[in-house]
């Protein structure tokens, strides 16, 4: 309970001080912000392409095991850049390197061993500091291409007369993402990628 004050009082700060940064389709763990809003703009945005005769081509992707690819360098790096303290930025770095883990079967354990990668889900920091490590892959979106994301999901869609003309469109954006996604250790699964046409 002690240990989880500190990162309370950290959270608050850091959201206090990233939120007029955030695009607006950035949709997870944003105060004042419903999980509806996002998928409700895509329905909005297909309908509008129904009532003004255009398609709608949606690509639905997922980060792999997103939140233990943090790579905690990149992540601090990224909070400087947003004019995050040096003093808070180490202490998010110290306490994120000096984690342990183990695994457990029935009654036997394995013996503790260090992580520094990854955010710790359950923590109060990690949704925080994950919107923060994945910010430039929000920032991809274009105006004939919209881009949302929540948390480790994706959805770029974008209108078009023909599905030439939306795949023309959605193509460069699908590249950024892939390239934003190497810059950073990521990658999506494309077992789980979708892509949906609405006409």
């Amino acid at each position: 309970m002690i240990g989880k004050i500190p990162e309370k009082t950290a959270v608050r700060r850091f959201t206090r001080h990233i939120e007029c940064v955030l695009p607006p389709d950035m949709g997870a763990y944003r105060p004042h912000r419903e999980t509806w809003i996002n998928p409700a703009t895509v329905v909005a945005n297909i309908w509008d392409g129904f009532e003004e005769k255009y398609n709608t081509l949606l690509v639905a992707l997922d980060l792999e095991d997103a939140y233990n690819r943090v790579w905690l360098p990149i992540l601090a790096d990224r909070m400087l850049q947003l004019g995050i303290s040096v003093f808070w930025v180490r202490w998010v770095m110290s306490a994120l390197n000096t984690r342990r883990c183990m695994m457990k079967h029935q009654k036997w354990c394995s013996d503790w061993t260090p992580t520094s990668t990854g955010v710790p889900q359950g923590s109060p920091l990690c949704p925080v500091l994950f919107n923060i490590y994945t910010l430039p892959l929000a920032r991809l979106n274009k105006p004939h291409c919209r881009l949302r994301t929540f948390a480790g999901d994706i959805l770029v869609s974008c209108g078009g007369k023909s599905a030439q003309d939306m795949m023309d469109l959605i193509s460069p954006t699908l590249r950024n993402i892939e390239a934003c996604c190497e810059c950073s250790g990521m990658h999506y699964n494309g077992e789980k990628a979708e892509a949906m046409l609405w006409t």
